[in-house]
């Protein structure tokens, strides 16, 4: 799977990291619809930390298409409740 992190690039993530990276966001999401900004962060830190760590970044020139596309880090609570509303909660 390609992900795109707005503000920083893509990277393609597969296997036990996107399992990995699978239950993480479910815990994101779950945080969202229950307005937990704390939990939130925590685990869109780690989506994001995971991504990056163990996915394998892809050139800048890369023109592939992304099939998930997350905002920068800093993203607010509130943000990514508008941005996450189709965001699915099953990624394999």
């Amino acid at each position: 799977m390609t992900i795109r992190i707005l503000s920083d690039g893509q990277y393609r993530v597969s296997g036990a990291v996107l399992d990995e990276l699978d239950l993480i966001d479910n815990s994101m999401i779950e945080a969202l619809h229950a307005g937990d900004e704390q939990t939130f962060r925590q685990a869109f830190t780690q989506v994001i930390d995971l991504i990056r760590s163990k996915g394998q970044r892809l050139p800048d020139d890369f023109l592939g298409e992304s099939e998930l596309v997350l905002p920068p880090d800093d993203t607010t609570l509130a943000e990514a409740r508008k941005l996450f509303a189709d965001y699915p909660l099953d990624l394999t």
